[in-house]
């Protein structure tokens, strides 16, 4: 399971909201030092691994500075019909377009469905983009939440919508046993939330985006999102506690 599935967990045991980015990137310098938490996982679906020259690796979650600066004027030359420049423009997002489909979907090839279609309104409607605070990774955000949250409607409408089960097949130590049963409650929690809370949760926590980034990518203000990332908040405590990885006092609303 995902080491950023346990920062979800931090959080919710730490019972108080208000501090959660401060939870997540404490967590997160926490847990990458320990040992046997960075294993590959499903739920890292698409994230590109780098080496340091240390030998270790590290995980590229965002696009760099320089690279997010030089999307706008790709986007321009996309909009000339350029396709050297939607492919670069491509390879940078594909990536985090699959990692976010694939956490709201559960499904690999649809994952990949959603990104190709996402790709291909970028190509189609560049014209269209206006830059804004965010950029265009914000942009193909929208644009990728929307059709996820499209798909579980339908899903949901034919019957379907339920997120396949992640088992992982891998043998653990007893000494781990406990740590991976807890990340795959939060995967499961996470998987059976509401389908916005679910988004919240997932560009939150696991795409690492800002609340301000998060509510457009969701096309709401951000004081709309924050009570829905605290209502998702509040049912992931409910059902972890029922789930006994949470205790009576980490579950009470704070």
């Amino acid at each position: 399971m995902s080491i950023r599935s346990t920062w979800v967990l931090a959080d919710i045991r730490a019972n108080s909201f208000g501090c959660a980015p401060a939870l997540r990137h404490d967590a997160r310098k926490s847990l990458r030092r320990a040992k046997g938490f960075c294993g590959s996982s499903v739920i890292s679906f698409g994230r590109r691994k780098l080496g340091r020259s240390d030998g270790s690796l590290v995980e590229q979650v965002g696009i760099a500075g320089d690279e997010a600066d030089g999307d706008a004027a790709l986007m321009a030359r996309i909009a000339a019909r350029d396709a050297a420049a939607f492919r670069l423009l491509a390879d940078r997002h594909a990536l985090a377009l699959r990692r976010i489909a694939y956490r709201m979907l559960g499904d690999a090839s649809e994952a990949e469905d959603v990104a190709q279609e996402t790709l291909a309104r970028l190509w189609h409607h560049a014209a269209r983009w206006r830059p804004g605070a965010f950029g265009v990774a914000a942009w193909l955000n929208r644009i990728a939440v929307n059709l996820c949250l499209d798909r579980l409607r339908r899903a949901r409408f034919h019957g379907g919508g339920e997120i396949p089960d992640r088992p992982d097949e891998t043998p653990i130590a007893d000494a781990a046993m406990l740590v991976a049963q807890e990340r795959a409650a939060v995967v499961a929690a996470v998987a059976a939330l509401p389908d916005r809370q679910r988004a919240a949760i997932v560009l939150t926590y696991y795409e690492d985006l800002s609340n301000a980034m998060a509510a457009d990518a969701l096309q709401m203000n951000v004081k709309a999102f924050e009570s829905l990332l605290h209502r998702a908040r509040l049912a992931l405590r409910t059902a972890l506690a029922a789930a006994g990885v949470v205790g009576p006092a980490d579950a009470r609303v704070a």
